[in-house]
């Protein structure tokens, strides 16, 4: 009786090794497969961006169903939410210069127009003066912080 219990507790004891074991290898796969899946899309999304901050690969969409494709999907989004914004802060730097030239260029014609009258005294020539002085910082201002010579028909960057 006692071998036949040994051989049972035995067999008992090989049968949940190998339980474990097939468990065992079975997690160590799938913590493989996500670890893999998660370094794939680290590493994507670190070179999205380059150091000047324009975008170099465009991100593809997992079609994988659990949490991982999730997160992909959801850089992708982003990624595309990013680069439409970007697209408008770079379309409104030139709305925003073109707003700016345009009543720029009429307040200097209209103090050109000021200083040809021969009406105005000494003390009205000083205030034009000052207002061509602080036409001309706006105009440094436009032109060099653009980086441009954007605006040249109006201001002579």
């Amino acid at each position: 009786i006692l071998t036949v219990s040994h051989r049972a507790i035995s067999r008992l004891f090989g049968m949940t090794f190998l339980a474990m074991s097939v468990i065992t290898l079975a997690l160590l796969v799938f913590s493989g497969i996500l670890s893999y899946r998660i370094n794939r899309l680290n590493r994507a999304t670190q070179g999205v961006i380059n150091a000047e901050g324009e975008f170099n690969v465009q991100l593809t969409a997992s079609k994988v169903r659990d949490e991982i494709g999730d997160l992909n999907r959801s850089f992708v989004t982003l990624q595309s939410r990013l680069g439409d914004y970007t697209e408008y802060l770079k379309s409104l730097s030139g709305k925003l210069s073109h707003e700016l030239r345009t009543p720029l260029a009429m307040v200097r014609t209209s103090l050109e127009n000021l200083e040809e009258s021969q009406t105005l005294d000494d003390s009205a020539r000083v205030y034009i003066q000052r207002a061509h002085d602080g036409l001309d910082r706006l105009r440094y201002r436009h032109c060099h912080e653009r980086g441009d010579a954007g605006g040249a028909e109006y201001f002579r960057c």
